[in-house]
């Protein structure tokens, strides 16, 4: 590994196999298309068309970093220097992307929200109907053939179903899984494909989170930043 020996100043190189060996196993795993697909939600098709070109553009970057460290016709710093400047490159094309996604899933969660409102919101004037609702839920949900009651009878009575999906638990006499068991029969049952599309904008809001350590990983895995200040701290002007 080729390396500057100095009172000051040891810094490493790499060789020509990569520019920062340390950190091989995360310099590979950008070159995976399964791994950035899964970081970046690319199975959904909602950011498929944005995602997958971003993921490629990863991978051909990466490229060009691992055949970087093999170029002769550059000195060392110069390779380090290169590749900070196509990290550069996609760090600003990651966070265009980000944006583009965070406004596609904050659009896909508004507009599903919406939907399940239209059908399973309280209705003001069902109130009484909804207080009758919880006491019965109370009276049968005690035992699993009580619950299967239950199951059926939101399946057939909206009113019924809109007091099980906003219903407090507690009040009802449901367990906390239960309760989600239901709420998620409920849902599929009277807005599948809002709730479908609700899940997958969290989904896909979930995975903005990958963004800054995926471009963390693309810096420290592409180049050492301890060359290029060894290179500025020991630049003459002439």
């Amino acid at each position: 590994m080729n390396a500057v020996l100095g009172s000051k100043y040891h810094v490493e190189y790499g060789n020509n196999i990569s520019l920062v060996p340390g950190r091989k196993d995360a310099f590979d795993r950008l070159g995976l298309a399964t791994h950035l697909g899964i970081k970046l939600a690319a199975k959904h098709k909602s950011v498929e068309g944005i995602v997958k070109p971003q993921i490629e553009r990863i991978q051909g970057t990466t490229d060009k970093v691992r055949r970087l460290a093999s170029d002769l016709s550059r000195n060392p710093t110069q390779r380090h220097l290169v590749a900070q400047a196509l990290a550069k490159e996609l760090d600003a094309d990651l966070r265009r992307t980000h944006d583009r996604v965070a406004g596609i899933a904050d659009d896909m969660i508004a507009e599903a929200e919406t939907g399940i409102h239209k059908v399973l919101g309280v209705r003001a004037d069902n109130g009484w109907m909804y207080s009758a609702a919880f006491q019965w839920f109370r009276d049968v949900g005690k035992d699993a053939a009580g619950l299967a009651s239950i199951s059926e009878a939101v399946r057939e009575d909206l009113t019924l179903a809109q007091a099980v999906f906003n219903g407090p638990r507690h009040i009802m006499g449901f367990g906390k899984d239960t309760h989600m068991t239901m709420r998620e029969g409920i849902a599929k049952k009277w807005v599948r494909d809002e709730w479908a599309q609700l899940n997958e904008g969290l989904a896909v809001e979930k995975s903005l989170s990958n963004y800054m350590p995926l471009i963390g990983d693309i810096h420290g895995a592409y180049y050492n930043p301890a060359v290029i200040e060894q290179s500025d701290a020991t630049r003459v002007d002439v």
